[in-house]
């Protein structure tokens, strides 16, 4: 009986020890796991409340004691025993708390439970056997705490998950200030929601807040995003449409002041996926942004640019259709992590301005990455008192440098002192360091309506073809002017001034403006001059001239050839540009006719009956003008001229004649001619005449 007994004891031992374990099962269970995350490394603080058939609860915490990466105060586990294993069909989390750090690159780790985390994602695949896939995981009054570089983020709320899918999820982050370097953001608030449907996920965020940074600010920000039809797997998400919205009270870009800015931005057809290289999205794209302007501080602002600055009416213009903007693209777009980002319009785009002002966008295709903003583009400007413009280009680069560009070019503006002016051209376009210059492929066929300033007219209907001079530049332009340098050839212009037409003229030029009236220098090789006046004074000559703009006066001078390139003589020439007053000197000391060479009737129509005429002969004559009118006068003095007249052969012709105007001719009263002798059939010797030359005729007083 004695080994019954020993039975009896060793039965009523384990029954003792089972009902001990029993009893003693919870902290067993919370001694067997913390001792598996002391071999992870990870301090942990686990209590187990209770441990039953039908599940457990309990509370942990992971990292830190005082401040731990992980921490649940109530963890409320589920268990089903209807297979051979137990598995896990829910979890409920109350008031989880996460601590997590961003770096600048936006990468989130959890901070001393992070090895174990990576250990567990690149371990064998495939599911646990204890884990039901209908696994629901329920986080209440959740708490996630992140540290970035520019300060805290308090994120709060709740979410629900059903077999690894987002079931419901309500996210609000508590008002915080974040900075990274000069730029200040802060969030009032703001709050992310999202609900799974049969269609797919539904999200909505809302972003209430203020930025203040060293190249932009803005006050009153509210941004508002709401998606639907999201779906994703793995790495990879997809969207049915999303539509993104933006405002705020008050915006600077650097040196540009918005006043109520806002956008639209709808996406359809979105596609992303992910991977540890980074992330990338496209979707189609609709866009419309509107804003305001300050009226004073826009003109300020276009008034410091290189061209817009050097034209009152142009910069006005700009100003005043820049006071109301609006933006509408529609496209496709990607963009991907680095900062990568291309756009290709699908239908033109439209930014419309006050006053009627249109730029149109026919078609336009970017790449952007972090070295460069790359085209392709063809648009078009006009409106509001702006240039028409028509650009076009087949490649533009944009960095932080500046600009390049190849450009065609179509133009009808009015600049500077340039009134109804029509352009063609095509060559490549630069922007660096605030400095602009166009350079052309080839020579640019160019008509101006009129060449004007103040109440000057200088030239009218002038055109031809403006090419650049060597290597240099056609316009450069930068903060503080700009200038023109280049040839025109070809070139023809009406001369109100001298009533006359320029033709045929090959010249070069350069102009120039800094912070004050334009300068400039033209030189004409050669050109012909033809007489405008309703009476002709002169046939075509042939000029050459150098003309100079400075202190808004333009003063030349020209040499003036006749038949068979004879040099007759020199035009002097001066116009105040304010006053509209002016003068042209006119000086032909020492003309000589020849039979074979230069005759009266080569000069002037009015000298028609005097053929093979030999001898010299001189004129000196002043115009000048003002605003109210024009005076002119002369002296034609001839010595010892010999020619053939109606009567016979007239010898050693001698008079001076004063001419009181020149514009038509007139001359005073009593001038005098005499001839020695005409060879007739009875000579007539000491021939003398009185006469005067009206504008309608010639009165012979004796």
């Amino acid at each position: 009986m004695i080994w019954l007994r020993r039975i009896g004891i060793v039965l009523g031992c384990v029954t003792v020890l089972a009902i001990v374990a029993w009893l003693l099962r919870a902290p067993i269970a919370a001694m067997l796991i913390g001792a598996y995350f002391n071999r992870q490394g990870i301090v942990s603080d686990v209590s187990i409340s209770r441990l039953e058939w039908s599940g457990l609860a309990g509370r942990f915490a992971l990292g830190d004691a005082k401040a731990p990466t992980l921490s649940v105060d109530d963890v409320d586990v589920v268990l089903d025993h209807t297979g051979w294993l137990p598995r896990m069909v829910a979890v409920r989390l109350v008031h989880p708390v996460v601590r997590a750090r961003m770096d600048a690159n936006g990468t989130v780790t959890l901070p001393d439970v992070q090895a174990w985390i990576d250990r567990i994602a690149s371990g064998p695949a495939g599911k646990s056997r204890f884990v039901s896939d209908d696994l629901a995981v329920d986080l209440q009054d959740l708490q996630v705490l992140v540290a970035t570089p520019g300060g805290a983020l308090d994120l709060r709320g709740a979410a629900q998950l059903k077999r690894n899918a987002l079931v419901f999820a309500d996210i609000a982050a508590q008002p915080t200030v974040l900075t990274r370097g000069k730029d200040v953001l802060r969030v009032d608030g703001a709050h992310l929601a999202a609900r799974a449907t049969m269609a797919g996920l539904s999200v909505t965020a809302q972003f209430v807040g203020s930025l203040n940074g060293a190249q932009s600010q803005a006050t009153g920000i509210q941004a508002s995003l709401a998606a639907s039809g999201l779906r994703w797997a793995n790495s990879h998400a997809s969207a049915a449409r999303a539509l993104l919205r933006f405002s705020a009270r008050d915006m600077r870009l650097g040196t540009t002041h918005l006043v109520k800015p806002g956008a639209q931005v709808s996406l359809t057809d979105i596609r992303a996926a992910s991977s540890r290289a980074g992330w990338a999205v496209r979707a189609k794209a609709q866009t419309q942004v509107t804003a305001q302007t300050v009226p004073a501080e826009t003109k300020e602002l276009f008034a410091q640019l290189p061209v817009a600055g050097q034209d009152r009416a142009l910069g006005l213009a700009v100003a005043g259709a820049a006071q109301m903007l609006s933006l509408n693209v529609t496209g496709d777009i990607h963009a991907s992590s680095g900062g990568a980002f291309g756009l290709r319009l699908t239908t033109p785009a439209t930014l419309t301005g006050n006053n009627r002002a249109a730029l149109r966008v026919n078609a336009l295709a970017l790449e952007n990455t972090s070295q460069a903003l790359r085209g392709t583009g063809d648009a078009q400007l006009g409106g509001g008192g702006l240039p028409s413009l028509a650009l076009s280009s087949r490649r533009f680069v944009w960095t932080s440098g500046g600009f390049d560009a190849d450009a065609a070019l179509k133009a009808h503006f009015d600049y500077a002192v340039l009134r109804d002016a029509d352009i063609s051209a095509a060559g490549d376009m630069s922007w660096h360091n605030g400095r602009f210059t166009l350079a052309l492929a080839r020579c640019a066929q160019t008509r101006i309506g009129m060449v004007r300033t103040g109440r000057s007219t200088l030239a009218r209907r002038v055109s031809g073809l403006v090419c650049t001079n060597g290597d240099a530049p056609l316009v450069a332009s930068d903060s503080g002017g700009w200038i023109a340098t280049g040839a025109a050839k070809n070139l023809s212009a009406e001369i109100p001034m001298a009533t006359a037409k320029l033709g045929g003229a090959e010249s070069m030029f350069v102009f120039r403006a800094r912070g004050g009236a334009p300068t400039g220098t033209v030189r004409i090789a050669h050109a012909r001059i033809a007489d405008m006046a309703r009476s002709p004074r002169f046939h075509p000559l042939g000029a050459a001239a150098t003309i100079r703009l400075a202190n808004d006066r333009v003063t030349g001078e020209a040499t003036l050839a006749g038949k068979h390139k004879v040099r007759i003589g020199r035009v002097v020439f001066v116009h105040d540009l304010d006053s509209g007053a002016g003068k042209a000197e006119i000086a032909a000391p020492d003309m000589r006719f020849d039979p074979k060479a230069l005759q009266p009737a080569d000069l002037s129509p009015l000298l028609a009956q005097i053929r093979n005429a030999k001898g010299r002969a001189s004129f000196t004559g002043t115009v000048a003008w003002t605003r109210r009118g024009m005076t002119s006068h002369g002296v034609l003095d001839i010595a010892e001229l010999d020619f053939a007249s109606p009567l016979g052969r007239a010898h050693a012709l001698q008079y001076a004649i004063a001419f009181r105007s020149l514009l038509p001719l007139v001359t005073a009263d009593g001038q005098t001619l005499d001839i020695a002798t005409i060879d007739w059939t009875l000579p007539f010797t000491g021939t003398h005449a009185v006469f005067a030359l009206a504008p309608d005729a010639l009165r012979v007083e004796g």
